[in-house]
């Protein structure tokens, strides 16, 4: 699917997670699991609610110091990642 700055993204409710040291672990319907740095797990928290593409690049230049052209492009390949691995719903 297409990500763009007006998609809304939010978590499966089915994804398992669990922190481990400093990485969190996520175990999508498939029994695959992904880990996540600092970044990853802030941006998954932001995903606890459905939030537009626009918004978590918003949200992330407040608390990161990042260009915006960085920010939102390092997101989309994110979120693009995180929806391949049906660990998020987009729409």
């Amino acid at each position: 699917m297409d990500i763009a700055g007006g998609t809304i993204v939010q978590r499966r409710p089915e994804v398992v997670e669990a922190e481990v040291a400093d990485t969190q672990v996520l175990l999508n319907e498939e029994l695959r699991y992904s880990g996540l740095d600092q970044v990853g797990r802030r941006i998954w928290q932001l995903l606890a609610t459905p939030q537009t593409v626009d918004d978590l690049v918003a949200t992330l230049l407040e608390e990161y110091n990042v260009a915006p052209e960085t920010c939102r492009s390092d997101v989309l390949g994110f979120l693009r990642t995180l929806d391949e691995q049906h660990l998020v719903t987009v729409r």
